[in-house]
């Protein structure tokens, strides 16, 4: 029962910010949600949601809505594959962790995509031997994080014009 619905210039757009329970959480997502909140809300609506508990079908209606998704690196993030083509993937990486796997499926899916790391080191995981499966998971990829907000201020600005002027043509 989906249908898309061309927005103009006024409208706002639809951020979703998808706040993490488990690992890889954003340790500031209150602070960067109230950024984007006071920097654009006369640009976007932004949803703050989890993404455990949802049905399939709750998280496809949630996605198919989406004009800007703004998320942490995780396995939630598949659902951009219900993202109408031209909308705007904004990945979120813990310190070096680099794995484009949602970049790679973004492309695919005709959205556009942006990526931030956030400044620090690996975990004391990675002391001993940085090749090991210790460091490469627990010292990288699950490590909880803190995003800078001006960051994320400056890849929502790209994020807001690039799908008005891609995805809604204006």
């Amino acid at each position: 029962g989906f249908r898309f619905e061309r927005k103009k210039r006024g409208d706002k757009l639809e951020v979703l910010m998808i706040k993490r329970l488990g690992k890889r959480k954003l340790l500031n997502h209150d602070e960067v949600a109230g950024m984007v909140r006071a920097e654009f809300s006369s640009d976007v609506s932004l949803n703050e949601a989890t993404l455990e508990g949802k049905s399939g079908k709750e998280q496809v209606e949630l996605f198919m809505k989406v004009d800007v998704l703004l998320a942490a690196h995780g396995a939630g993030m598949t659902n951009l594959i219900f993202m109408v083509p031209d909308s705007f993937v904004f990945e979120l990486f813990p310190p070096e962790w680099r794995f484009a796997c949602y970049q790679r499926l973004a492309s695919n899916m005709r959205l556009q995509y942006r990526k931030e790391m956030a400044k620090g080191q690996r975990g004391p995981q990675c002391d001993k031997n940085e090749k090991s499966i210790a460091c490469l998971y627990a010292g990288t990829r699950d490590r909880d994080f803190t995003m800078e907000p001006s960051v994320v201020k400056e890849g929502m600005r790209e994020a807001i014009s690039k799908v008005w002027s891609k995805k809604y043509s204006l």
